[in-house]
């Protein structure tokens, strides 16, 4: 069982038109609406995958109950009401979003409930996915604490957040981020500290940046489709203070995943064209359906020992983790849900197609 957590959910409305047009009345000749959310869009991708998840957050009743009708979840329903996201999809495949900011959570007891719930489920569960935005009234440490809760209990956990509640998350010993681009370079930016980058090398492919402080490493991305090994360089101060894997994505140009010292990028073969909103959302689901696939070590921690005094996860030293096949499988799956229209779905025979064909490429550093 995989475990999702969408804590600013919302109402999918999706309008195909044939182009929109700026400050002109349209109308709308076909429009989709359905329950969404970040962690319902994994859940989505997981069931399509064959996995079996339950899809927990907060939710108002009406919203509890129209997802109810279409998968397993466990919504605390303590928000006064449920936003809106709307994609304007055109024909040529550029879609534009607007998202609304979603209602306040204004009962403190929520949240304590939310992780109650989530800490009775966690010793069945083999993976959990903590996805999105948070509403307001949230602590923005709440992701890091649900993550605590999965490590202790040897559960893979994916924090797909951002801003203030992913600098949170990136503190986490034994974590899995999954910014894009611009998150990535923000949590660089607000970070404190640093040390020089360590040179860094693939086959056949030698390269280094020039050092400096942590906050001005967001500087050095750049352009990663270029040059996607300069990330290793660049993460490697979070990972020597916890994190245990990062997975940028990339969108065009796929994805680089690290693990403490070594690195894999990969991308799609060819081009996709379509929809990208729910394409990380894909990626997250194929990464913790990987790692939830792992052996799971059960052990006791002592709450009163932090993580970094004891051992590393479990699973990220499994020797069944093929991070190359891993990294292949998190691209085609985020390309198969490009092709499809609406977030939450992927095309299955294009993802079959497309794994085999995807080139992986290896990254180290010398110096972690």
């Amino acid at each position: 069982m995989i475990l999702t957590v969408t804590m600013n959910p919302a109402y999918d409305l999706t309008y195909r038109l044939e182009k929109f047009e700026y400050a002109a009345v349209q109308r709308i000749p076909a429009v989709e609406q359905r329950v969404g959310g970040k962690g319902l869009n994994v859940a989505r991708v997981l069931g399509a995958l064959g996995h079996e998840v339950i899809a927990m957050g907060f939710a108002d009743a009406a919203f509890a109950r129209a997802a109810a009708a279409e998968m397993p979840v466990d919504f605390v329903e303590a928000l006064p009401h449920v936003r809106r996201t709307v994609v304007l999809s055109e024909a040529d495949g550029t879609t534009t979003g607007l998202w609304e900011p979603g209602a306040a959570l204004h009962d403190p007891a929520a949240a304590d409930e939310l992780k109650d719930r989530i800490s009775a489920r966690l010793p069945q569960a083999r993976g959990l996915v903590i996805s999105g935005s948070l509403p307001a009234g949230l602590d923005p440490g709440f992701p890091a604490a649900l993550a605590r809760l999965a490590i202790r209990a040897d559960v893979p956990v994916i924090c797909d957040v951002d801003g203030e509640a992913l600098r949170r998350a990136a503190r986490v010993e034994g974590v899995v981020l999954m910014p894009n681009t611009d998150e990535l370079a923000a949590l660089l930016s607000g970070v404190p500290g640093g040390h020089p980058a360590s040179p860094r090398s693939a086959p056949n492919d030698h390269a280094s940046v020039p050092g400096g402080a942590l906050g001005d490493r967001a500087a050095l991305l750049g352009d990663v489709s270029e040059d996607p090994g300069r990330l290793l360089d660049v993460v490697q101060p979070m990972q020597k203070s916890g994190v245990a894997v990062i997975v940028a994505t990339l969108g065009p140009a796929g994805v680089f995943a690290t693990v403490r010292g070594k690195g894999w990028s990969a991308a799609p073969p060819t081009a996709i064209s379509g929809n990208p909103t729910g394409a990380g959302d894909a990626a997250a689901a194929a990464l913790i359906a990987g790692l939830a696939a792992l052996p799971k070590i059960p052990r006791y921690i002592p709450p009163e020992l932090s993580f970094p005094e004891t051992i590393a996860p479990g699973w990220l030293g499994a020797p069944e983790l093929d991070w190359p096949a891993l990294v292949a499988e998190v691209v085609a799956t985020s390309a198969a849900a490009v092709a499809r229209p609406v977030a939450g779905e992927i095309d299955l025979d294009l993802r079959a197609r497309l794994i085999p064909e995807i080139r992986v490429r290896d990254w180290h550093t010398w110096l972690y």
